[in-house]
């Protein structure tokens, strides 16, 4: 194909995106093509025509891109403390490349003793290792070792200290990673029992996190049968039943308990069997089942057992099996105290917490406050700390913050001495209270408390609990993290998500994208996908709303922070800034998306930018992206796409271009199908001079194919009869539509055709509608939304002497 008209089209293209001058006045092209979008339907004509006189100055406006210009270079001028890497990553992924692509050098065994240890001992290796490519590259790591005979090198530490981190972890490649370990081990450091059975219980807990509960309960018996019962402890058994519990497998359960040293006092015994099976059909919410297994191990129940019984009763208030099973429990247990009292008095002894349970389950059914509280002092002689702390901690997860005020005041008058759990429950109760200010004062006060003033979970949650209210004082907010960075307290994906959001709205741009830097380096690329989750919802989000300036710095800092951000989340970013109405920065990021390796746009994501453009009416975004579209060679074009680009240009009232891309899809492998017929009937309306000498050929044309036309495709061809202005050449179509074409005009044909016609005449077409398809008039009249009132007070609206700017 010759490539002088592809050329002649760009430097046309040239000239008409500069502004032509004239001797007294620039007018604009765009604004010239936005006068004539608003002439080709009676629903969007003026009713008076603006006129373009020697006084009037046209300006091209000005985009969203000019107003951040300033605020880049202020936002990303200053250095961000960015928290680094740890180095033997970097170790591993040479040595890994070496190994696997046969590129670059191998690192040398010190260099690989180091990198081992440094990940090893690295406070963060939890969160490291939830990265399955760092347990690739450790797998390869002691691989290479070992082929150097330099394994030794390795203390059993340091293996102990991994074996340990993998129990978390719930990708294939610990399972990998954890099974070689123990190999190594069992033939060369047998002798070493701790290393043996942190190997054994690591390689439990990865295939029990897979959900491989067949091998695991495999390695169970295993290491028990040959190196003794005592080797694999209760918590390998409590694992793999935990995860059992988690994956709702039921014969998984079943092979468990009937495993030879399951019911073993020293492994789980029937107080371990007993309450697996009971947590296992109480989350299946099978009463019936879980009562069964009551029945079966009652005499070995604890008070935990009963307290598990007690919190599924209460959870479920229309169960009547539940009620009369705690009820039952009520009226027949006996207590049997222990023969050694506890030495800290403060604790409550079995038959106190017997009592306090009867409490609870008397003010779920329906008792009011005042009464539990008339019934605390006869529980025990003198009242204790810890059971007003169990009654708080009740109406807490009721969430009746009345109530646990009302417990928390008595508790002062009778002068009983809080401990550091009152202290927590006066923050939970604060932060019911949206008091955010005593939340923050009751932490602060944990510091009087013995042991540790607070301990991490505890200021991740009241952080996190802070954060979600926008509102929260800046100096409370600041407290709290910079306790988190002086105690190195690593943020999990909730808070710092949290976190950001709340800065958003109270901190300069720069300290959000510190925060952030600082704390991903080491998530895993599940996390990070959360992360990045939550700023695009953080970009969207109606209620408050963020400014198209702070979006637009949003999606900077994600595309800075998160280089592998995926086609998937670039798309979402681009549509909500054309849903803004700021195409010229979707235009950016589009851009943006062709200028990366892994996310290119592809098909869907070309369609959808023209979708947008058609909607915003935006011809100079449209032209920039299909000149992209034209250049892309990895975008394979599809009918849908090219229907997208017809529909753009038919929307920007360009039609030309939209018949050339109709010529485009005639020409394709896949070719027309039912939407195209519709699109280029309205682009033939459109072009007016071409519907009475083109379209009824196109039309036949689809018809010879095979082609049926649709309800929609009728309606579309009347509507194009009306742009080109045929009225009476679209009513003569909707009167023979049913003699000629077999097709019974229905509400959407008539519509469309009531839509376009002229003001003055449309009751010719609704005398005609109430005459021969009553049914359809009848459902229009009798429609509660009234469609033809939108039509009212119209008028018929023509241009005579019009410049040649305002011609279609």
């Amino acid at each position: 194909m010759s490539v002088t008209p592809r050329l002649l089209r760009r430097a046309s293209q040239r000239v008409l995106s500069a502004s032509i001058p004239t001797a007294k006045e620039t007018v604009c092209p765009k604004c010239r093509l936005v006068t004539r979008q608003s002439l080709h339907t009676y629903r969007r004509r003026p009713t008076v025509v603006p006129g373009l006189g020697p006084g009037v100055q046209l300006v091209q406006k000005r985009g969203f891109l000019d107003l951040f210009k300033a605020e880049w270079k202020s936002t990303f001028e200053k250095k961000v403390e960015n928290k680094p890497q740890n180095p033997g990553i970097a170790v591993l992924a040479a040595l890994t490349l070496y190994v696997d692509e046969k590129a670059g050098m191998a690192p040398s065994t010190s260099e690989l003793v180091k990198a081992f240890k440094t990940i090893v001992f690295d406070d963060e290796l939890p969160i490291i290792l939830k990265d399955d490519g760092v347990c690739y590259g450790l797998l390869r790591c002691l691989e290479a070792l070992s082929k150097r005979g330099d394994i030794d090198l390795i203390k059993s530490s340091s293996l102990t200290r991994l074996l340990e981190s993998l129990h978390h972890l719930e990708h294939t490649v610990s399972v990998s990673l954890a099974g070689a370990l123990l190999g190594y081990i069992r033939r060369t450091r047998e002798h070493d029992t701790e290393l043996l059975r942190a190997g054994f219980e690591a390689v439990i807990a990865t295939l029990a996190n897979t959900y491989d509960f067949d091998k695991a309960m495999g390695f169970l018996k295993v290491g028990a049968e040959t190196y003794g019962p005592e080797l694999i402890t209760v918590k390998a058994w409590w694992h793999v039943l935990r995860k059992i519990i988690d994956k709702d497998d039921e014969e998984a359960l079943l092979k468990l308990t009937e495993l030879e040293g399951a019911r073993n006092p020293e492994n789980l015994g029937d107080v371990g069997v007993l309450t697996g099976a009971m947590r296992f059909y109480m989350d299946r919410d099978d009463t019936a089942s879980a009562r069964k297994w009551w029945d079966q191990l009652k005499d070995s129940a604890t008070s935990d057992t009963f307290k598990m019984i007690f919190g599924y009763a209460v959870g479920h208030p229309e169960d009547l099996a539940a009620k009369q099973w705690i009820e039952e429990m009520f009226e027949h247990t006996e207590l049997v105290e222990p023969e050694t009292p506890s030495k800290d008095e403060t604790r409550l002894t079995a038959r106190e917490e017997f009592e306090v349970m009867k409490l609870k389950w008397k003010w779920s059914q329906g008792e009011t406050i005042h009464t539990i509280a008339g019934l605390i002092p006869p529980i025990s002689p003198k009242t204790k700390i810890e059971l007003i702390n169990e009654l708080v901690d009740f109406a807490v997860w009721r969430k009746d913050a009345t109530a646990a005020q009302v417990l928390l005041v008595l508790a002062e008058r009778w002068r009983v001495e809080p401990n550091r759990r009152t202290q927590i429950l006066h923050i939970r109760v604060r932060l019911m209270l949206e008091d955010t200010e005593g939340a923050f004062e009751a932490w602060e006060s944990l510091k009087y408390y013995r042991h540790a003033p607070d301990s991490d979970e505890e200021t991740l949650e009241l952080l996190q609990y802070m954060t979600s209210n926008i509102k929260t004082k800046a100096d409370v907010i600041d407290s709290l993290y910079n306790e988190t960075l002086k105690r190195k307290i690593p943020l999990d994906v909730e808070t710092l998500c949290g976190l950001s959001r709340w800065q958003i709205f109270n901190k300069p741009f720069n300290i959000i994208i510190a925060t952030l830097s600082r704390e991903i380096n080491n998530y895993h690329p599940g996390d990070r996908m959360k992360v990045i989750m939550h700023l695009g919802e953080l970009m969207g989000m109606k209620e408050p709303q963020l400014g198209t300036g702070e979006m637009w710095n949003v999606y900077l800092a994600m595309r800075g922070l998160f280089p592998e951000l995926p086609l998937s989340a670039r798309k979402q970013i681009m549509e909500l800034f054309f849903s803004r109405g700021a195409s010229d920065v979707a235009n950016v990021i589009f851009l943006h998306m062709r200028q990366t390796k892994h996310a290119k746009p592809d098909a869907e994501a070309y369609a959808s930018a023209f979708r947008h453009c058609a909607r915003l009416q935006d011809a100079q975004t449209l032209w920039s992206i299909h000149i992209q579209f034209k250049v892309d060679p990895e975008v394979t074009p599809t009918t849908e796409l090219y229907n997208s680009l017809m529909y753009a240009y038919n929307s920007v009232n360009q039609p030309k271009n939209a018949l050339d891309i109709f010529r485009t899809i005639t020409n394709s492998k896949e070719g027309p199908n039912s939407d195209t017929l519709s699109l280029v009937m309205i682009s033939c309306g459109l072009a007016k001079e071409m519907m009475a000498s083109r379209s009824p050929l196109i039309w036949k044309n689809f018809l010879k194919l095979g082609f049926k036309p649709t309800s929609h495709n009728h309606a579309m061809r009347l509507s194009a009869w009306c742009l080109a202005d045929k009225y009476d050449m679209a009513f003569k179509v909707l009167r023979e539509l049913e003699s000629k074409d077999g097709f019974r005009p229905n509400r959407e044909i008539f519509m469309a055709l009531y839509a376009e016609f002229q003001p003055s005449r449309r009751p010719e077409i609704e005398k005609w509608a109430q005459e021969n398809i009553p049914e359809v008039w009848r459902e229009i009249v009798t429609d509660p939304e009234e469609p033809l009132k939108q039509y009212e007070g119209q008028q018929d609206v023509w241009v005579k002497n019009a410049p040649d700017i305002f011609l279609g």
